[in-house]
């Protein structure tokens, strides 16, 4: 812990070798949490921009509270937003990361496999900005409800709640479209 804060006063103090240490550190993490959001991936490189040059000029803001990692998360995922606002572009990122791999799959399984995603990320593209935030940084980004309240500023339950419905509403889609076919 000692480290980190002594991390943290390096950035504070302007040491631009701390700086580039945080830029190796989380500019790719931060590059797919943008990407994610806008789908574009000049844009994303921008925000992040945006968001490091921020990041520099307001490290003093940074009061502790959480993780820096999760400081930095929410100054992008607030800057990707508030882009998206602006396009209204609202696009997310390619399910196939969420499918479980397991055995090598038979030819007939990858096809399968390929429509379930793509059925899969159509639904997702669907879905209100507030459920897919949520279910990326759950289920992508692999963040515990505890970080993802932090990011977001929004409580543990509204969370928890945000993900049993944004699955609950993937799930019946999914088998509305079933009886469909």
């Amino acid at each position: 812990m000692t480290e980190a804060r002594d991390y943290i006063e390096r950035l504070k103090n302007r040491d631009q070798m701390a700086y580039r240490e945080l830029i190796e550190e989380y500019s790719n993490k931060l590059l797919r949490i943008a990407y994610y959001i806008v789908k574009d991936q000049e844009m994303a490189e921008d925000i992040v921009q945006e968001s490091l040059i921020s990041i520099y000029k307001n490290i003093d803001g940074f009061r502790g509270d959480s993780q820096l990692s999760t400081w930095l998360t929410r100054v992008v995922i607030n800057n990707a937003k508030r882009v998206v606002g602006k396009k209204r572009v609202i696009n997310f990122f390619p399910l196939k990361d969420l499918l479980i791999k397991d055995h090598k799959p038979l030819p007939h399984e990858v096809v399968i496999k390929k429509e379930k995603e793509e059925v899969l990320k159509e639904i997702l593209m669907s879905l209100p900005v507030k459920y897919k935030e949520v279910l990326v940084l759950y289920f992508y980004e692999e963040l515990k409800i505890k970080e993802i309240s932090e990011i977001l500023d929004i409580s543990e339950s509204g969370i928890k709640s945000r993900l049993k419905r944004g699955k609950e509403k993937i799930r019946l889609e999914m088998e509305r479209r079933a009886l469909n076919l």
